[in-house]
């Protein structure tokens, strides 16, 4: 055996590595999830939190995420679904109620810690459940399947409470550069959530689930969205002349600048791994630039 033959079947052997371990990440849900943390983790480093309770909620919010989206994807729906998804859910399925049950266990541990939230949580966790009720085949629930509206603003809301409003309302400040934060923050998470919804379309179609986009065009869809995107732009541009911080101003920026040129030009994305992982990795990014660029100021 040449070299060039060893060389191809090493390189063989570490792309099936790193595809699966990818897949793992993504389509067990823990990709999400660690974002998740991340975001709430920058909100409290932005405002200077570090004690335990916030902690706690840190990985409260990890824990529970990697809890509701198993059981989520877990559940079965009517129509054959199609993707790098449905194709790993077929041979690794049973990571996902596993995966669910001891981000549950977890996020209890941690729930237990964070009592000053009790309600709002209560609250949260029992209106995240309606979001997947309609996939539920029981007689309670399946009459909801097609009949629920609003299901982009319903779940950018949750994300948008859980990891942007709920921080800096528990622990943080709410001056007028935070009020005008929340406001970006809350067109930014819709417009990923209309994202992923606007992919999602036909698959919802054929099981029966409302999307509200599913009979917009191309461009009207697109135009929706970059003007939702020029308003997040403004809220966070009046941020910083309240605040003045320019590294806060750069990194919240950039994350807008690419979700413009790559997935709102681009919305047919032929790689699903990419995608996903890259549409929910800018739920984060701004406050990882923001770490880097302040790490030696």
């Amino acid at each position: 055996m040449n070299f060039y033959t060893k060389a191809n079947k090493a390189f063989r052997i570490l792309s099936f590595f790193i595809k699966t371990a990818t897949d793992g990440l993504l389509f067990a849900n823990i990709w999400v999830a660690f974002i998740a943390a991340v975001s709430v983790w920058g909100v409290l480093d932005w405002v200077d939190i570090n004690n335990n309770e916030a902690q706690n909620y840190t990985y409260f919010v990890f824990f529970s995420t990697l809890a509701s989206y198993n059981f989520h994807y877990w559940l079965p729906l009517g129509a054959a679904q199609a993707g790098a998804r449905a194709e790993w859910q077929r041979t690794n399925g049973f990571f996902l109620p596993v995966a669910a049950i001891i981000g549950l266990t977890c996020a209890v541990y941690f729930f237990i810690r964070i009592y000053t939230l009790w309600g709002w949580i209560l609250g949260l966790m029992i209106s995240t459940f309606f979001y997947s009720a309609p996939k539920i085949n029981c007689g309670l629930f399946a009459p909801l399947r097609g009949k629920v509206r609003a299901k982009t603003l319903y779940l950018s809301a949750h994300w948008w409470l859980i990891t942007a409003f709920l921080p800096l309302w528990v622990w943080g400040r709410l001056d007028w550069s935070a009020v005008y934060w929340l406001i970006h923050r809350a067109i930014f998470i819709f417009i990923i959530a209309a994202l992923f919804d606007y992919k999602d379309r036909e698959i919802d179609a054929k099981n029966q689930l409302h999307n509200f986009f599913k009979s917009w065009s191309v461009d009207n869809f697109k135009l929706f969205l970059q003007i939702l995107n020029f308003f997040s732009c403004i809220f966070i541009l009046l941020s910083y002349l309240c605040h003045q911080d320019i590294c806060a101003l750069l990194s919240q920026l950039f994350p807008l600048a690419l979700l413009q040129f790559i997935f709102i030009q681009k919305l047919n994305q032929p790689n699903e791994r990419l995608y996903v992982g890259l549409l929910d990795a800018l739920w984060a990014m701004g406050f990882g630039l923001y770490y880097v660029l302040t790490f030696s100021l």
